[in-house]
């Protein structure tokens, strides 16, 4: 059984996944090519997730080490507006409901600092207005909670290749 990380902060490559999944690749009719560029591509696509929720954060990390991608973790905005300095993450998943720095305000930080910066927003107190501003301020999508592991796999690697 997966151990998830105790750290608010941590960062971590799951090679054994990225390794599981490239070999997939080959042996469904890939090219050693194919493989190498999935793994190198999903290596760098560091991703910084937001949440105060520990189990959420901790969730979301997991699905997303699945899929072979690198995590960052922030426990609030505060937090993950140091991480994103600091990191310079391809994608960013953040909460909207967070005490302190809410994840519409990093939304609008990190445009500041970076207005071609991926930024995806999830909350589960949904609302149009919500969704408008997300939008307006430049979110990349906004997903609504409970998440669904497919549709956050999806909307990731999406938002990635959209940006390439």
């Amino acid at each position: 059984m997966q151990q998830f990380p105790e750290a608010s902060h941590e960062r971590t490559t799951p090679l054994s996944k990225i390794a599981t999944r490239d070999v997939a690749t080959l042996t469904k009719g890939g090219t050693l090519g194919t493989a190498v560029r999935i793994m190198a591509e999903r290596r760098i696509s560091s991703i910084l997730i937001v949440d105060d929720d520990a189990a959420q954060r901790r969730l979301i990390d997991f699905w997303l080490k699945e899929e072979g991608y690198s995590t960052v973790l922030a426990s609030d905005g505060k937090a993950g507006l140091r991480e994103f300095e600091a990191e310079s993450p391809r994608l960013v998943i953040a909460d909207i409901r967070m005490p302190g720095l809410s994840g519409l305000e990093l939304l609008g930080r990190i445009k500041g600092f970076n207005e071609d910066a991926l930024v995806i927003l999830i909350t589960a107190f949904g609302t149009v207005e919500n969704a408008v501003e997300a939008m307006k301020l430049g979110a990349t999508d906004y997903i609504l909670k409970p998440l669904n592991v497919d549709e956050l796999k999806i909307v990731v690697r999406r938002a990635l290749q959209h940006q390439q």
